[in-house]
């Protein structure tokens, strides 16, 4: 390592000398004048170099450095590296040179200062620079584990860099050091450092020290022109536009006690900030109702916010100001709500920055239009009472044009100012007029009125029977046969309570009307629990639904509920549904019972924990005669849901209330959900020994009673066996019995069936007959309420096989499916079937279009498992069809029967045929023997015990030969040539009937004699 002082003194003296050596020969200079000569070089030398350099060169530790022995030596500047070999000062330690006053610090190419040793710091003097020439550096010069914030430059009290650029006020990093080209003690100061649209602004320059600088103004960091030199410190920019950064530094001449030198440069910026942008549809009001809080809108940027903004707005009398902090039109209150309809005028924009627009408005007129408000709304209520357990409500002013009523603040879709169902409770009625403004709320309060109690002691408390209005309460034992008032069946009250210790009983066609809960009280310390029993056939109907919320409007206490059967048969089973909640299905009846699984469209065995309310349940007689059902529970109220199967399957569910359900209600509510027919069990006997079913059996040993589902849908009831006179008719009525279950096709997946009270009742409001149980002797026929024309016919044999079909032209209908008035055949019938063809669906009732076609045709199809003789015959016929003919023909005979004269009797074989019967009603010429020759081009003719058949027009498919009774006798296919002949039939003469199956489609029928 070398260390010298004023290398620059003695360089020179140096060079003098080697240079002038033979001067001293030329001159003859002894010893003497050679010192008398250095001596005058010295001192030359002093005067004019006395800036003392410390130079640096190898590597140098910071420990082995002195400030007073710099400061003896008289050192202003200190230089590591010569420019040509690195060279390192190595900071092992703390180095403070501030003694040493104000000094230049250069690191030249290829050398550095290294810090990596961490945690020291270099000090230099307040005014000291530092400058990096090339590749001159800081290490470590990367933020590695070798970079600490501990290692730091400081200059006076600043630290101007640390190795991080962090930590105790850094004002930068070691590489943001080293790319600046060090640090000088200058600063730049703009003022004003941010100005507005298009000014100017005065930069002013600060050296330290002052003495001797002078100023250098660029607009780019390194290069570039000067803008302007020397004792310049002050830079006026001019006028600028946009942002615009500026950089100055100081450039020094040599002194006695430094070198020349330039600082880096500083950089000071000038910003530019925009004027408030014209008001682009940026200054808006709105529509308000009388009363409502006024807002306007501003945003004078459009979509580009440089807000928050203070404007300055006035209403042509006093001058507002509001504070905008948010874009995109945010509304802002004005300060004084308007009353009428007011323009505000825009005055003035100032910026966050403090920038304003004063004029040059797009738009500076902003309206607040002001609408009336409707008044408080004036009223009159109708209370709910016991027999109507809704009030009303009518608005009677404001009223006009556009006005909509509301009884809930939020619903404005009451036109007419009359709210009814209106339940009891504190409503808040207002208006809205066409303009949208609310009126101010008046509050209405819907009371329940009390109701009168009417007791039966043995007499009436009130002398009468009760109204719909009264309090029914039993306070003594009543019985519907000795205590109805004559000729009255229905007892009517708002609600029934049966004290403890009574016992009151509705007989069969009695029926107990309430409009509200029933409640049978529990026993107490001296007297029992009441009972309130209803005799088969009875009803307790219930027309308004309970409140969940409430229970004072709930059922409480068991009822009884009776249903008989009659004429059961052995293992006859029959269709049940709970009208109560809690009734055991073990207590019910201990013998065989099913629940049908709509899933996998079959039966099951049930638990036997309570029957569930709406489900059908298939229990099994084993003792023949008759049966008396006995339901013990809370009487089923209010709208109950019955889970369904998904599209497509059968669903078996029952009426779930104590009284009749009215089947067309019932399937117009579910009509999305449902198939438009329902089904009921009617069993009678499987074939048994004639003897055991005289009255019905034919002239065989062995006889049959079918089997069968009773069907019904809004064209009409189909019954399940024949019966004279009427005596065992089975034709639904529509009237579905409580405790009655039955059968109905789902037409959706994932929903449910829904019951309501109001299917307790017909759709005038009178009680449903509840007398039609299926396996009950009854006769019942449904009334009509709607255009119905309708056809019932017969298919049956002399032993008892029974089948019927029904066709209708209902009001309505259409000749395509139609799920109201088509009901498909459920063929459970055993043995036969019988039912109508459309579309390739059969069905057991087929509704077709009004008006009605007298051309109309329509298919019949039957399947059968029986051999022999059958009857097809009208049973009933309504509406116009009562005056009309109605012709059954046979396409397998060719005959056509007149069946308002009389029933078609034929034979038939085991099968189903869908193509054989066609119902009519304009007569057709029965075939003939004649040929017809001009009509088809096919001769058919028989001679010598061979048939022949020619056709001239088509190739011919198929020939089949039957006997009368339709006995398939020849059979011949695949053809395909215009001439046939037949022969080999072992048949002694006799009529064949002979079809014809042409390649184009064609038939052609024709009897024969063989």
């Amino acid at each position: 390592m070398k260390q010298y002082y004023t290398n620059n003194t003695m360089f020179v003296i140096s060079l003098v000398f080697s240079k002038i050596k033979s001067f001293w020969d030329f001159c003859g200079f002894g010893n003497f004048g050679k010192k008398i000569f250095f001596a005058f070089l010295l001192f030359f030398f002093q005067a004019v170099v006395l800036a003392q350099t410390y130079t640096i060169t190898g590597n140098i530790s910071a420990s082995t450095l002195s400030c007073s022995t710099l400061k003896t030596a008289g050192t202003k500047v200190i230089i590591v590296g010569d420019g040509s070999a690195g060279s390192s000062l190595l900071m092992n330690d703390n180095l403070d040179l501030t003694c040493l006053g104000p000094i230049q610090l250069i690191i030249n190419n290829s050398s550095n200062i290294d810090f990596r040793i961490q945690n020291y710091d270099l000090t230099l003097a307040a005014g000291s620079s530092i400058t990096f020439n090339g590749s001159g550096t800081l290490l470590p010069i990367t933020d590695d584990n070798a970079c600490s914030s501990s290692d730091r430059i400081r200059i006076g009290d600043l630290v101007v860099s640390s190795c991080t650029g962090q930590g105790a006020g850094a004002q930068s990093s070691f590489v943001n050091l080293v790319n600046q080209g060090g640090y000088s003690p200058i600063t730049a100061t703009a003022m004003p450092s941010s100005i507005c649209g298009s000014e100017s602004s005065k930069i002013t320059g600060t050296a330290s020290p002052s003495d001797g600088a002078s100023f250098n103004w660029y607009d780019v960091p390194s290069g570039g022109t000067v803008l302007l030199s020397g004792n310049n410190s002050i830079y006026n920019t001019g006028t600028i536009t946009t942002t615009k950064t500026y950089y100055v530094s100081a450039t020094y001449a040599a002194t006695n006690r430094t070198l020349a030198y330039t600082t880096v440069r500083k950089a000071v910026t000038v910003t530019v900030n925009p004027v408030p942008n014209n008001v682009l549809n940026g200054f808006t009001g709105e529509t308000i109702c009388n009363g409502s809080q006024g807002t306007l809108k501003f945003n004078p940027d459009n979509t580009d916010f440089r807000g928050p903004y203070t404007i300055v707005y006035t209403d042509g009398t006093t001058n507002w100001t509001a504070n905008i902090q948010t874009a995109s039109l945010t509304p802002f209150n004005v300060a004084v709500n308007p009353i009428i309809t007011t323009n505000y005028t825009l005055i003035s924009i100032t910026n966050a920055v403090g920038c304003i627009r004063t004029a040059g408005f797009g738009d500076a007129t902003a309206r607040i239009t002001v609408n009336p408000t409707p008044t408080a709304p004036a009223f009159t209520q109708v209370n709910p009472t016991c027999a109507e357990p809704t009030g009303a409500i009518t608005v009677t002013a404001p009223a006009g044009t556009g006005i909509t009523y509301s009884i809930d603040g939020a619903t404005y879709t009451n036109t007419t100012g009359t709210f009814t169902n209106v339940a009891a409770g504190a409503y808040s009625v207002t208006v809205k007029n066409a303009a949208g403004c609310i009126s101010t709320p008046t509050n209405v309060t819907i009371n329940t009125s009390p109701a009168i109690t009417n007791t039966w002691n043995d007499v009436w408390s009130t002398g009468s029977s009760p109204t719909s209005s009264q309090v029914i309460e039993f306070a003594s034992n009543y019985d519907s046969t000795a205590n109805l008032e004559v000729n009255k069946v229905v007892l009517e009250g708002c609600s029934c309570q049966v004290n403890a210790g009574v016992k009151v009983v509705f007989y069969s066609g009695h029926t107990l009307k309430t409009q509200n809960q029933v409640t049978v009280a529990a026993s107490t310390a001296t007297k029992a629990a009441g009972i309130l029993e209803f005799k088969n056939s009875a009803s307790l109907v219930q027309v308004n639904n309970p409140d969940p919320n409430n229970a004072l409007t709930q059922n409480t206490g068991n009822i009884i509920y009776n249903r008989a059967v009659t004429g059961i048969k052995a293992k006859d089973y029959v269709y049940w549904s709970t009208p109560v909640r809690g009734q055991k299905l073990a207590d019910f009846s201990s013998t065989i019972k099913y629940l049908w699984n709509a899933t996998l469209n079959n039966w099951r065995v049930p638990g036997l924990l309570d029957m569930q309310i709406g489900q059908g349940y298939v229990i099994r007689r084993d003792e023949v005669g008759n049966f008396t059902g006995t339901f013990t529970g809370i009487p089923n109220n209010g709208s109950i849901k019955f889970s369904i199967g998904d599209i497509g399957s059968f669903n078996l569910i029952g009426n779930p209330y104590p009284s009749a359900l009215d089947a067309s209600q019932f399937l117009d509510t579910n009509s999305g959900v449902l198939g438009g027919t329902i089904y009921f069990w009617t069993h009678s006997t499987a074939i048994q020994a004639r003897i055991n079913i005289l009255l019905t059996a034919g002239s065989g040993d062995l006889a049959y009673t079918s089997d069968d589902y009773a069907a019904w849908n809004s064209t009409g009831g189909l019954k399940t066996y024949e019966a004279a006179n009427d005596i065992l008719d089975r034709v639904p009525s529509g009237k579905i019995a409580a405790g009655q279950a039955f059968f109905a096709t789902s037409i959706a997946s994932g929903k449910q069936a829904v019951f309501e009270n109001i299917m307790r009742l017909d759709k005038a409001g009178d009680i449903l007959d509840n007398s039609q149980f299926f396996k009950i002797n009854s006769n019942s026929k449904t009334s009509n309420t709607i255009e119905k024309n309708r056809l019932w016919l017969n298919l049956t044999n002399t032993q008892g096989a029974f089948k019927q079909t029904l066709i209708g032209y209902i009001k309505g209908a259409t000749n395509e499916y139609d799920n109201v008035y088509d009901g498909v055949s459920f063929n459970g019938n055993a043995y036969i079937d019988f039912y109508s063809v459309q579309n390739s669906k059969n069905y057991a009732i087929q509704g077709r279009a009004l008006p009605f076609d007298g051309n109309d045709i329509v298919p019949l199809g039957y399947k059968t498992t029986i051999v022999g003789e059958f009857k097809i015959a009208i049973d009933e016929v309504d509406g116009f069809l009562v005056n009309k003919k109605i012709y059954l023909e046979d396409k397998l005979l060719d005959k056509t029967q007149d069946l308002s004269l009389a029933p078609y009797t034929f034979t038939t074989e085991k099968g189903t045929y869908n193509d054989r019967f066609v119902l009519s009603y304009t007569s057709k010429t029965l075939a003939t023997d004649d040929f017809e020759t001009e009509k088809s081009g096919v001769v058919i003719s028989s001679k010598n015990k061979e048939i022949k058949i020619q056709s001239k027009v088509e190739l011919i498919d198929k020939v089949m030969v039957y006997d009368v009774s339709g006995k398939l006798i020849k059979e011949k296919k695949k053809i395909e040539n215009t001439e046939l002949i037949l022969s080999g039939i072992n048949a002694s003469e006799q009529v064949f009937i002979v079809k014809v199956f042409l390649i184009n489609g064609t038939t052609i029928s024709k009897k024969i004699i063989y």
